[in-house]
């Protein structure tokens, strides 16, 4: 085993035993205490020493750090431990101090690059989870969903190939992007509200109370209101809000103008009844005249019968001339006859006035 891994696989205790006892070895200047106190300085100093070795060779295991960078930390470690591996050169506290605080330095930046990496990518980690949820929304476009597709699949590569280096201008890009295509889903699905079979029967419902005469100017103002919040409406959820008060300001404005309405229509049924009443006598009082008009017209045409019937018989003592129509008393030869007492004028012909 060679003097790096004896050294890397002692315990910390072990390390500042190691320390201590070659301070014991080597001897010291002074008196018994002096000696007691400078072993104890130099022990508690080496130990700070080995432990910041050990912090440093720890960063190698953490994921949050390239290869590249791992392969640093492995020569460094390398570069301490082989510095050390002769323990005896290394009993003046000052000098220890001064390793301590180079090797320190080193651990402080391991450390600084971890948290900045890891931040960015637990950063990165969560714009890709957001970016995610708007790949899977119902209301992406096409063009978006392929746009943040070729996104995800180079950004999650990076992260596995720990490209730590692009994860935050990564991160940038993927928010923007993101806030782009958040822009496009709001309005989709804001439209969509819009267009609803659901939401078009309100409107249809808002347009009706504008035009009644029972709504009065402050619901009507309501109404208008609702309208316009619904018109501007950027997201889905603002949109079905629009719709949720519009609901509530139509029920409300229902209620209000219920009392009119039902007065109303009591009074338009009661005319209604009033006017069928009136209707009615009025037919009632013309078919009793068409009734009696007809009545009359046949009377009349029995009496132009009998009349006409009467004027065609002979009602004389006395034989009378019947002349047939188109002649006269002076053409009458041939077209005339003698009719008796109580005889019948034949059909095309007329009497013979004296």
């Amino acid at each position: 085993m060679n003097g790096k891994s004896f050294l890397r696989n002692l315990s910390h205790k072990t390390k500042i035993m190691i320390a201590t006892g070659i301070i014991l070895v080597s001897g010291g200047v002074g008196t018994a205490a002096t000696i007691s106190n400078h072993q104890e300085q130099v022990k508690t100093a080496k130990s700070a020493l080995y432990q910041q070795i050990d912090d440093l060779s720890d960063f190698k295991s953490s994921e949050f750090l390239p290869l590249t960078y791992t392969k640093i930390i492995d020569a460094q470690v390398e570069k301490y431990e082989k510095k050390h591996d002769n323990l005896k050169k290394y009993s003046d506290i000052e000098q220890i101090k001064s390793e301590t605080k180079r090797v320190k330095k080193e651990s402080d930046k391991a450390k600084a690059l971890i948290a900045k990496n890891k931040s960015n990518q637990t950063l990165l980690e969560s714009s890709i989870a957001t970016a995610e949820a708007y790949f899977n929304d119902k209301n992406i476009s096409s063009e978006n969903k392929e746009k943040l597709s070729k996104l995800l699949i180079v950004f999650r590569k990076n992260i596995d190939d720990k490209t730590f280096e692009k994860l935050k201008e990564q991160n940038n890009s993927l928010k923007t992007a993101s806030e782009q295509i958040k822009v496009q889903i709001d309005q989709t699905g804001a439209e969509g509200v819009r267009k609803s079979q659901a939401t078009l029967e309100v409107q249809k419902n808002v347009q009706e109370l504008l035009k009644s005469s029972y709504t009065s100017e402050t619901d009507k103002q309501l109404l208008n209101t609702g309208l316009d919040n619904l018109a501007a409406a950027k997201t889905e959820s603002s949109a079905n809000s629009a719709v949720a008060t519009l609901k509530e300001t139509i029920t409300a404005t229902q209620k209000r103008n219920k009392p009119a309405e039902d007065k109303a229509k009591a009074e338009a049924e009661k005319k209604a009844a009033e006017a069928a009443k009136a209707a009615a006598e009025k037919a009632e009082v013309e078919r009793k005249a068409a009734e009696k008009a007809e009545a009359d017209r046949k009377a009349a045409e029995a009496a132009q019968a009998t009349q006409a019937e009467t004027a065609n018989v002979n009602n004389t003592a006395a034989s009378k001339w019947a002349i047939e129509d188109g002649y006269t008393w002076h053409t009458r030869k041939g077209h005339s006859t003698v009719i008796p007492p109580g005889g019948s004028l034949p059909p095309g012909y007329h009497w013979q006035v004296p």
